[in-house]
């Protein structure tokens, strides 16, 4: 059985946005139930002086260093060297750095606005030499994990070796992902829309030939906000091929996994009864409704190093309140959950 990529998402940096960004266009390419950036205008005080400090900040970095590891996994020469602090993550931020471009050139910086087109017609060079330097596995990928080439190809044919032994991939990615979606939405850029779209059917076709059991392997890596952007790729098209993709997460979430557990409190035959959650341990009861973090083989905490040390990756959860990596409720799981299950109402899905 055929299964398309499965992810879970953040997107509390878009929320943020709307709250400090100042003049600026509506958001109303994607979340057309939020009020336009351009009816807050910041007035001489200290949220102002933080948006001029953040554009200043944002101008002293080296465009060409943090694009680097794009135009290095793509079998391009860099313009500059990787920031070195960034090593075995190299590329994630470059995606964060796309998003405040847009955020800030949206409120009408000029200089941010430049940045921004330099990146897309950076980023749209890599994605050509992707397609054609990595013919097997690279068509659509603007991505600068360290070692795509080891780890996607491998991935592909269902070898998770060099996958699980880099620094969270998936989570990586995701950053881009989201800095090509909100140069589309903050700012309008087609271009960057295109991209954004073309890396999303590069998710589907690299995981299409994988088992269940192969992408509930794959999962056990933590994978940031992919299905988040899977779902924005859903609500920008149309195109059933994306909600199926984001949707398959959901399977995995509510129990079709290896360790045949519901990771939504109250929810399924069994659910987590003692989670990370302050309120529930004071309580001494789950409170009803929230995901917790589910299966991580990275054993961060003592009490996943007692349960799950001689288990196999894919079954490394307990439910122990003591395990924060594996049974923790946060706003990064539960913010964008509730965005995505929209999704599922007939009623809020594109015409």
């Amino acid at each position: 059985m055929k299964r398309t990529t499965t992810f879970v998402s953040n997107f509390l940096f878009a929320v943020l946005a709307c709250l400090f960004a100042g003049t600026a266009q509506a958001q109303d390419r994607l979340y057309t139930d939020e009020f336009p950036l351009g009816d807050v205008t910041l007035l001489d005080g200290p949220l102002k002086k933080a948006r001029d400090l953040n554009i200043s900040v944002l101008m002293k970095y080296d465009n060409d260093r943090l694009l680097a590891p794009y135009l290095k996994e793509a079998g391009l020469t860099p313009k500059g060297k990787s920031y070195p602090n960034w090593d075995g993550l190299d590329g994630h931020v470059g995606g964060h750095y796309l998003t405040a471009l847009a955020i800030n050139a949206a409120t009408g910086s000029k200089e941010c606005q430049q940045r921004l087109d330099y990146w897309i017609s950076e980023l749209q060079a890599c994605a050509d030499a992707n397609a054609k330097n990595h013919p097997e596995w690279g068509k659509g990928y603007v991505g600068g994990v360290p070692g795509s080439d080891r780890i996607w190809s491998a991935f592909k044919k269902g070898d998770f070796g060099p996958y699980s032994g880099a620094w969270v991939p998936f989570y990586n990615l995701h950053k881009m992902y989201a800095g090509l979606r909100d140069a589309w939405v903050y700012c309008g850029n087609e271009q960057a829309k295109a991209l954004f779209l073309g890396f999303c059917d590069w998710a589907i076709e690299l995981t299409a030939g994988l088992s269940d059991a192969q992408m509930e392997r794959a999962l056990d890596t933590e994978h940031g906000g992919m299905n988040e952007v899977l779902a924005d790729a859903y609500a920008i098209t149309g195109e059933q091929k994306y909600l199926d993709a984001a949707e398959a997460q959901l399977n995995y979430l509510l129990g079709v996994n290896p360790v045949a557990t519901s990771f939504f409190t109250g929810y399924g035959t069994v659910s987590p009864e003692n989670p990370h959650h302050r309120p529930s341990m004071a309580a001494g009861k789950a409170m009803k409704g929230m995901l917790v973090g589910g299966v991580n083989s990275n054993l961060e905490d003592s009490a996943a190093k007692a349960y799950c040390a001689d288990s196999a990756p894919a079954l490394c959860y307990v439910d122990n309140s003591e395990s924060y990596s594996t049974n923790e409720i946060t706003i990064y799981w539960n913010s964008p959950l509730t965005y995505r299950l929209t999704l599922t109402d007939p009623s809020v899905a594109p015409a």
